[in-house]
């Protein structure tokens, strides 16, 4: 399948995602930036994620993922893992909902901060 056809695929997944989360970016904006290189978007058979490389300080920011946990966690996990490897990354980080603390415990993360939003648009 190609790329296109990964991302048609799997976009209901990141779509849900964004929904779950403070709203800064659209669909539209994140497709803008997995198309000009700076996210980078991962699929897999049941789930998919979208990352970006946060050069100042070597950590992959794990901005949205979906789809069925499992294969999140032991899918694409560590593809990511092995990808960070390769770029030379320090840090896994995981910007999400509360959920995903207990979720992803086991695998080693660890609460680094709360993140409060307030909308001033009605």
């Amino acid at each position: 399948m190609t790329a296109a056809g990964e991302w048609e695929r799997c976009k209901p997944w990141i779509v849900a995602a964004l929904g779950n989360g403070p709203q800064l970016e659209t669909i539209e904006d994140i497709e803008a930036k997995i198309e000009a290189g700076k996210y980078q978007f991962w699929a897999g058979a049941s789930a998919a994620a979208v990352t970006n490389i946060n050069d100042g300080s070597k950590i992959l920011e794990l901005l949205y993922a979906g789809g069925d946990i499992a294969s999140l966690v032991n899918e694409l996990l560590p593809t990511l893992y092995a990808f960070s490897e390769i770029q030379r990354l320090t840090k896994v980080m995981v910007i999400g909902r509360k959920g995903w603390e207990r979720v992803l415990k086991s695998e080693g993360y660890r609460h680094g901060a709360t993140v409060l939003i307030k909308d001033l648009t009605a």
